[in-house]
Formats: C-alpha cells, sequence, structure tokens
C-alpha cells in the first residue's frame, strides 16, 4: 500500500467517520482490535519514543568517548569501574570452522520489523458533498463537454 493510499484512507476515515478493512497480518495472532484513535496514539507515542531512545544513545556515545579514556577510578561524585563481560560465540572462527568441514552456516529468520509512519495533514479535509443522481450526471456531462472541446 503506497502513501498516497494510506493518505486518501487517513482523509476518507476523517470525513466520513468510518475506517477501511484492513488486512491483520498473518504474524500477529492476537484478536485485540484497537479503534482507530488508540492506534493513531500509539503510533504516535511509538515515534515519539523511538526518537528519545535515538537522542538517548547519540549522548551514551558521546560520553563513551570520555568515560571510555579515562582510568577507573573517583572523578567528583562520579566513580568509573569496569568489569567483565559474558562470553559471547565467536562467529567468526565458527564460520571459519564450519567452512573447513565443508557443513553450511545454520541460518533463521528473523522476527519481522516494525514500521510505524505517522503522517501529519496540515489543513482540514474538505467537506463532503451529497451528490445526486442527477448532480453525478451533470457533473459527468460537463467534463465529457470539455474533453470533447
Amino acid at each position: 500500500m503506497n502513501i498516497v493510499s494510506k493518505t486518501l484512507g487517513r482523509l476518507v476515515a476523517r470525513i466520513t467517520g468510518r475506517t477501511a478493512q484492513q488486512e491483520q497480518p498473518a504474524a500477529v495472532a492476537d484478536p485485540f482490535v484497537p479503534s482507530v484513535a488508540e492506534v493513531e496514539q500509539a503510533a504516535c507515542d511509538y515515534t515519539e519514543g523511538a526518537e528519545l531512545a535515538r537522542q538517548g544513545e547519540a549522548l551514551k556515545r558521546k560520553a563513551r568517548k570520555v568515560l571510555g579514556r579515562v582510568p577507573s577510578g573517583t572523578y567528583g561524585t562520579a566513580t568509573i569501574t569496569r568489569k567483565a563481560n559474558s562470553r559471547i560465540t565467536d562467529k567468526a572462527a565458527m564460520e571459519a570452522k564450519l567452512k573447513a568441514l565443508g557443513e553450511p552456516l545454520p541460518m533463521m529468520d528473523r522476527a519481522p520489523t516494525l514500521v510505524v509512519e505517522v503522517v501529519e495533514i496540515s489543513e482540514p479535509a474538505p467537506a463532503v458533498r451529497e451528490w445526486s443522481v442527477d448532480d453525478l450526471l451533470a457533473d459527468l456531462d460537463s467534463k465529457l463537454t470539455a474533453l470533447a472541446a
């Protein structure tokens, strides 16, 4: 579904108060179906939280550049120490061993990535016009006449 379809769907929902039926992704088996307002709020919360997380990670990287260079010790109210981390698998060595044995590298699928996009609507949707059959025919007739000219 492209951005135009999504935007048109949101405009129709705001104008009519109804939403199109959305397909439930296969990965989501939960029958929970929130209201459109709840989904919009959750999407806004998610994007705001993601932005705060990015800002927090940038701040931590900046601080780590300074703190990683100082020796362990007490600096005013801050105490800097280092501790050993847990061991992890040496992926390069494992790949080399499997390759030497002629064995394929076992792979598994990752969980799907959740992508959230909130589209801001800058101007209010125009009022919906009630069309009668005569109005539609007159409109079509005027457009056909303009095309023929």
